[in-house]
């Protein structure tokens, strides 16, 4: 797998945690706002474009944090069902119950476990340039 194709996986399996930061984020300052005001946008009965604005972006984010971590598990479902093939079936069984029964927490697992790792030849260089800093 290429680094670039890694840097993807890595971007879209951290999505949805930067998307839940940004979700409590809006949340706050939109309550903060809506306090700190000094009441005329709660005139007429209606909400203040504020509020309203603030809860479509909330919607937006959580909208995006469901596609992402779905669309993620789907393919790191496949990634198993292809990459554990030639392995035993427990340990392909295993990972794809993880993905789907721990969510986003399997999907962090499975890309630091499965797709993150270094190949040998990484390693072996990784360990050269650590023996020629001695």
């Amino acid at each position: 797998m290429t680094k670039r194709k890694k840097f993807w996986l890595g971007f879209l399996t951290f999505l949805p945690l930067l998307t839940i930061f940004l979700y409590f984020l809006s949340f706050f300052f939109m309550w903060l706002g809506l306090f700190t005001g000094n009441g005329d946008e709660f005139n007429n009965n209606e909400l203040p474009k504020s509020y309203l604005v603030s809860m479509l972006l909330m919607f937006m984010l959580i909208v995006v944090t469901i596609i992402a971590t779905i669309g993620i598990m789907i393919y790191y479902i496949l990634h198993a069902n292809k990459h554990f093939n030639t392995t035993n079936d427990n340990q392909k069984l295993i990972w794809i119950l993880v993905l789907i029964l721990a969510g986003g927490v399997g999907n962090l697992v499975y890309f630091l476990a499965v797709i993150m790792p270094l190949k040998p030849s990484d390693q072996q260089e990784l360990q050269e340039v650590i023996v020629h800093a001695r």
